[in-house]
């Protein structure tokens, strides 16, 4: 960060800042170069953000697996919240987990690039046919139910 000038970092309200994507793009890729950054990625991915068990935690984690050293973890995490979420129908945080992959595009390992493809071309193709789901699906957690009826 000590490198990125002022003028490269944009207000973002109420009390927020967000660096340029230009600007984020030449450090990211000069700190990739130091063969400790991996290993920084690793670290944050398994002691900081995995532990978490909150949404915004699952995004950060998955954007740190994406650069860390072993991607088969990563891979794991990213399936199980995947899964987890699209089970919840939660549509938006499917996308956004695989914002994280998208964004890493140059630094994740090629598992996660086969696994980024897979489920981008599987979100689009739902996502195509949603507004015929929404019109007649009813989306409800029916776990209790399903227990009371024995299914």
């Amino acid at each position: 960060m000590i490198q990125a000038r002022v003028l490269e970092f944009q207000r973002v309200p109420p009390a927020g800042w967000q660096m340029s994507a230009d600007t984020r793009d030449v450090l990211l890729k000069s700190w990739s170069t130091d063969p400790a950054w991996r290993k920084w990625n690793t670290r944050l991915f398994h002691e900081y953000f995995e532990p978490q068990k909150i949404p915004a935690a699952e995004i950060e984690a998955v954007y740190h697996a994406a650069a860390a050293e072993d991607s088969a973890d990563g891979i794991r995490y990213f399936k199980e919240c995947y899964r987890a979420a699209d089970d919840r129908n939660e549509l938006s945080h499917c996308r956004a987990l695989l914002e994280s992959l998208r964004v890493q595009v140059n630094f994740r390992g090629s598992d996660f690039g086969l696994v980024y493809r897979d489920y981008i071309r599987n979100l689009e193709a739902r996502m195509m046919f949603i507004e015929a789901l929404q019109k007649t699906s009813f989306y409800v957690d029916r776990t209790v139910a399903q227990k009371k009826v024995g299914i």
